[in-house]
């Protein structure tokens, strides 16, 4: 999964995913479009906040694919680093 496209079809699929805790050593980490730091910033996530990561992801390494749940339990897709969560 490269694009938010294949994130939410990979969603709607029933890909399994495993949720994980930001850890970053900033007040935030930030949710991009596309598994890269040029990407665009859809969300910056608090430190302790919890992600879905997907298990099976061919995003880049050192990339994981998520989506995030606001507090109206609308969905967010997007991309971390990996190294950010834990």
């Amino acid at each position: 999964m490269t694009t938010q496209d294949e994130i939410r079809a990979a969603f709607k699929a029933g890909a399994s995913t495993t949720e994980k805790t930001v850890v970053t050593n900033a007040s935030s980490l930030n949710l991009r479009d596309t598994p890269s730091t040029s990407g665009k910033i859809l969300l910056q996530l608090p430190k302790g906040s919890t992600v879905h990561a997907f298990s099976a992801s061919d995003a880049p390494s050192g990339w994981l694919a998520v989506y995030v749940v606001d507090d109206k339990n609308l969905k967010t897709f997007g991309f971390v680093s990996a190294q950010y969560v834990g």
